[in-house]
């Protein structure tokens, strides 16, 4: 059965999924490097069993990559004289759950939810980062857990419920989503750039840091654009992604720092 692909000739409808011998080539692949290089917040109507297709293949297509990309690190950290990171973290199934679980979900609340624009994606993206940045916040005060937690939960619950009505007015929400019809394009790269350079805080600071920091943020980088591509390409909904969020991120250290395997 041939893979339906995004055909973007003039005489093919936005969205619509189109058989897969219109284009030069059919592969996940090669759609995927095409999304990469000209973003487009279309979402094509593969059908379930190819969507899973092209997630179990760009999978494996990521955890190829993490062993060239590691190396390159090691290399990168020989060169500049920086340790690679230790994140000391024991195997636990408790650490499994931790990065799977609670770090992907916010991963993906705020850099891939709001990547499609609605006014509860976008509302919920401006919730999450209240609600770690109130947890940055009052986690040195001290306070006993129940008082920290209602506090976190009740400011990311307010800002949601603030700006999910305001986002949905009938002068702002237009006005955000022609900024996204126009802009998508930087604002994919913006967000994937982002949640890349977040991870440079993996290391230790070191002054020469930053001479390598596009280099030692590879992997987060491809990591980023992969799941960017499931969210809009495929119109996943995104509970695959953070599934396999979790599974690179545990690939990359198993990869990077095989003695935490």
């Amino acid at each position: 059965m041939p893979m339906p692909v995004w055909d973007s000739s003039p005489e093919t409808a936005p969205g619509i999924a189109v058989p897969g011998d219109k284009k030069r080539s059919t592969g996940v692949l090669k759609d995927f490097w095409c999304f990469v290089l000209r973003p487009q917040n279309e979402k094509v109507g593969f059908s379930l069993p190819v969507k899973i297709l092209n997630l179990v293949k760009l999978y494996f297509f990521a955890l190829l990559m993490m062993i060239p990309l590691g190396i390159l690190i090691f290399v990168c950290c020989f060169f500049l004289g920086i340790e690679p990171p230790d994140l000391d973290l024991p195997p636990s199934f408790g650490t499994v759950v931790l990065l799977i679980g609670i770090l992907s979900l916010l991963e993906e609340l705020v850099f891939r939810l709001p990547l499609r624009f609605t006014p509860l994606n976008l509302a919920f993206t401006f919730g999450t980062i209240a609600f770690i940045v109130s947890g940055l916040l009052l986690d040195p005060l001290g306070l006993p857990v129940l008082v920290f937690w209602a506090a976190v939960l009740g400011i990311g619950g307010a800002v949601i419920g603030l700006t999910f009505p305001a986002l949905r007015g009938p002068k702002v929400q237009p006005v955000i989503a022609g900024v996204y019809r126009r802009h998508f394009a930087t604002l994919f790269y913006t967000v994937n750039l982002l949640f890349a350079l977040l991870h440079i805080f993996n290391y230790d600071y070191h002054p020469r840091l930053w001479l390598g920091a596009l280099v030692l943020i590879t992997p987060q980088l491809l990591g980023g654009l992969v799941l960017s591509y499931l969210r809009i390409r495929q119109g996943f909904l995104w509970l695959p992604s953070i599934i396999l969020s979790g599974i690179t991120c545990l690939l990359c250290l198993c990869t990077v720092f095989p003695s935490w395997a």
